[in-house]
């Protein structure tokens, strides 16, 4: 069964307040799960997509080069198998990018 995260964790993993995870849940940016009235909970699945959603990629032909840089192509299926580790990664990654210190 897919490992799911509480608006803790998720506020957690993105350094975010709580109330903006909740945000985002209800104005439809961030998938959820809802197991009771109360219990919320997010799929990892989702928190990657939301990642790879915001990635800011370069065009190729800015570089020369032929294939876009690493992180900047269309996902398939295998891609979204990847592991916690690799997803944390992709979040600090993406946090560096944000807030210029890349």
């Amino acid at each position: 069964m897919e490992s799911l995260l509480t608006v803790q964790e998720v506020a957690e993993k993105f350094k975010i307040d709580e109330t903006t995870v909740y945000k985002w849940k209800g104005r439809g940016i961030l998938r959820a799960v809802r197991l009771s009235r109360k219990a919320l909970r997010f799929r990892e699945k989702d928190i990657q997509d939301f990642i790879e959603s915001k990635l800011v990629c370069p065009k190729a032909h800015s570089y020369g080069i032929e294939n876009q840089p690493f992180g900047c192509k269309k996902s398939s299926a295998s891609d979204r198998s990847r592991s916690k580790s690799e997803i944390e990664r992709l979040i600090e990654k993406a946090q560096r990018e944000v807030l210029g210190n890349a």
